[in-house]
């Protein structure tokens, strides 16, 4: 196993791929779409509910201003088509940024006899944890205590936990949920021509991608985070995830990759 496989082994854990497809899936009544500075995934959830409204009852947009809020001022800025919006953005929260997104963008598509679905905006929340439990409350406050079905769309390395985090914010709830995670689409890296990393199958292009240094630290600092051990996030931990199984060979590529990677930082994350 080479440093990209094992990164690849550790992306496809992370991503929770349970629908690989968005556009196919039968209507569900809630999807939470967490942003990510790469806009592929809003652009590509917003499209669908563009093209086939009835997807969703209700879509809540989630983020506060947290650490990865400036990253998505800056992709905004870069989007070629979003860039115009750019000053109009700087200094939102993160949800409200995605709603400015829809409306200036998509929501005139829409026909009078088939609207787009409700939409709800979280706005508070500054970690994964904090996107359940302020989606929860949200969705509550708007009498929608008992959905049966949600889809987690997130970005790409934080759907797993996301789908978690959840979990743990409806434990004891009379009525939870089915929840489902989608990444939109699963990074894979390979090696490039100068013996470096890149990415080997985008769907997007590689200028609107993470800088390769920081889609290793978001790989990379998952494992820790998802372990049930005092550091992580498990209940032994903080216990803000349920226990997770994390597969021996994910563990053993994050092993491999640790001793390969130079920033040990990671292991402590």
């Amino acid at each position: 196993m080479g440093i990209a496989d094992d990164i690849n082994t550790i992306a496809r854990f992370i991503a929770c791929e349970d629908i690989p497809g968005l556009q196919s899936i039968n209507p569900v009544d809630c999807i939470i779409l967490c942003v990510s500075s790469v806009l592929h995934s809003p652009e590509t959830v917003f499209n669908i509910i563009q093209a086939r409204p009835s997807i969703t009852k209700t879509l809540v947009l989630c983020g506060g201003i947290g650490h990865s809020t400036e990253p998505i001022y800056d992709a905004v800025a870069r989007h070629p088509r979003f860039r115009d919006i750019a000053a109009d953005v700087g200094g939102l929260p993160e949800a409200q940024v995605l709603h400015v997104i829809f409306e200036r963008f998509y929501a005139s598509q829409f026909a009078e006899d088939d609207p787009a679905p409700t939409i709800l905006l979280e706005d508070r929340s500054i970690t994964c944890a904090t996107n359940a439990t302020e989606a929860r409350k949200l969705l509550e406050a708007n009498g929608l205590g008992e959905i049966e079905s949600m889809v987690i769309v997130q970005d790409p390395t934080m759907v797993r936990r996301t789908v978690e985090c959840f979990k743990k914010a409806y434990e004891g709830a009379a009525h939870v949920p089915r929840f489902e995670g989608c990444p939109v689409f699963v990074p894979v890296v390979g090696s490039g021509a100068g013996g470096g990393l890149e990415f080997s199958a985008p769907v997007v292009a590689k200028e609107d991608m993470w800088p390769m240094e920081r889609y290793l630290e978001l790989v990379m600092g998952e494992i820790p985070r998802m372990r049930d051990d005092g550091n992580g996030y498990g209940p032994k931990g903080k216990g803000v995830i349920p226990h997770v199984d994390i597969p021996v060979e994910v563990e053993k590529a994050y092993g491999r990759l640790c001793d390969a990677i130079p920033n040990r930082r990671y292991k402590s994350i």
